[in-house]
C-alpha cells in the first residue's frame, strides 16, 4: 500500500511541476512574441508633423513716457520729483482744480 500511494504521490508532484513548466514556458514565449510585434511596429502617437511655426515676436516698445517733451525720460528720478514739484508749485490754482 505504501508503494502504490507513493506511486500517486510522486505522479502528482510530477504533474504539477509539468504543468507549472509548461505555463512558464508558455508565458515566456507570449511575452517575447509581443516585445518583437512592439518592437516591429512603430508607435501610432509616432506619426511625424512639420514642426510649429515659431511665434511671433514682438516688437520692444519705444522708450517714452507719452508726455512729449514735458518729462524727459532719460532724467534720473530725483531730477523728475525736482521738475514735477516745480510745476505743481509754478501752476496757477485754476489748473490744479481740473
Amino acid at each position: 500500500m505504501k508503494g502504490a500511494q507513493f506511486r500517486k504521490n510522486l505522479l502528482g508532484v510530477v504533474t504539477i511541476s509539468l504543468s507549472f513548466a509548461l505555463g512558464m514556458t508558455l508565458y515566456n514565449a507570449f511575452l517575447i512574441a509581443d516585445m518583437e510585434d512592439l518592437e516591429k511596429s512603430e508607435p501610432v502617437n509616432a506619426k511625424r508633423s512639420a514642426p510649429p511655426k515659431p511665434l511671433p515676436v514682438k516688437k520692444p516698445m519705444k522708450e517714452f513716457s507719452g508726455h512729449g517733451e514735458a518729462v524727459s525720460d532719460k532724467a534720473n528720478d530725483s531730477q523728475r520729483q525736482v521738475q514735477n514739484k516745480q510745476m505743481v508749485e509754478s501752476a496757477p490754482a485754476s489748473q490744479m482744480l481740473g
